[in-house]
């Protein structure tokens, strides 16, 4: 079966389950319909699975993460996970932490949304 053709995708489509299922899901619709392949696929998954470790990239990251880009909706737990995500991943080249506890509660503060951060600052003083 060649793997540059739709019915490859098509076949593996019945074996995958949980997050798999999801991640075909978002690739057919990130993906034109005649462009969708199980090599295109392959590597949309190397993507999701394999985490970037590249310390530039997930410093940028850090420095652009805040509480609205995960909707005006979104839970505050879910901000601060990403960012303690971030402080786990961010080494230098000796294995220590690039953000400290100060600076990632810094971070913290700043990037919550307005309303939770005046809230957030009075429970802090």
């Amino acid at each position: 079966m060649d793997v540059e053709k739709e019915e490859a995708l098509e076949r593996v489509t019945f074996q995958l389950t949980g997050m798999a299922s999801r991640w075909l899901k978002d690739y057919n619709e990130k993906t034109k319909t005649t462009k969708r392949n199980m090599h295109g696929f392959i590597v949309f998954l190397r993507k999701k699975i394999i985490p970037s470790i590249a310390r530039e990239e997930l410093w940028k990251r850090y420095e652009g993460c805040h509480q609205p880009q995960f909707g005006q909706d979104s839970l505050v737990n879910t901000f601060a996970q990403h960012l303690q995500d971030y402080q786990l991943r961010c080494k230098d080249n000796k294995g220590k932490a690039l953000i400290s506890e100060h600076a990632l509660k810094m971070k913290f503060v700043n990037g919550l949304i307005s309303l939770i951060k005046q809230q957030v600052k009075l429970a802090i003083n």
